[in-house]
């Protein structure tokens, strides 16, 4: 809903209550709350500064754990190749090898492979049809002629 920039009624009423009032452009007339809204409306305001505070962190280490993990991935793709490094991690180090290969596989189950095979060529876009071009000289093609001449 926030990435599409389109909420409910629901969700903006939510949003509205939980905003501190100091946010809040044009205050709409007072409502009438029951004893121990004021104490729920500070609790539901304290998680949603929480919830903010917790998502940005998210934010701000994302970007770096995904690279990590797909130049990871990518190496142990790489150290797999090789078929020695395969036999020895079989003869030392099985549980490892079968983990490798798992983390490998699900990388490859998710990443989006190009499609191959397709032969068709793009088409061109169509154009304007042109002008065809008469043989009819014009009055003002003749009377430019005739200077000429002359």
């Amino acid at each position: 809903m926030i990435q599409a920039n389109c909420y409910s009624g629901k969700m903006a009423q939510a949003l509205f209550t939980i905003t501190k009032p100091e946010l809040i452009l044009h205050n709409p007339k007072a409502n009438r709350a029951s004893p121990g809204t004021s104490a729920k409306l500070t609790l539901l305001r304290q998680e949603a500064d929480t919830l903010l505070v917790d998502v940005k962190r998210l934010e701000e280490t994302y970007a770096t754990q995904a690279l990590d993990l797909t130049l990871s991935l990518g190496y142990i793709e790489h150290l797999l190749s090789n078929p020695k490094i395969e036999k020895y991690l079989t003869k030392h180090h099985l549980d490892i090898l079968g983990e490798f290969k798992k983390q490998v596989q699900e990388k490859d189950g998710e990443m989006p492979r190009p499609i191959t095979g397709l032969t068709a060529k793009p088409r061109a876009l169509p154009t304007a049809p042109r002008k065809k071009r008469s043989n009819r000289v014009t009055s003002r093609q003749l009377g430019a002629r005739k200077l000429r001449r002359a």
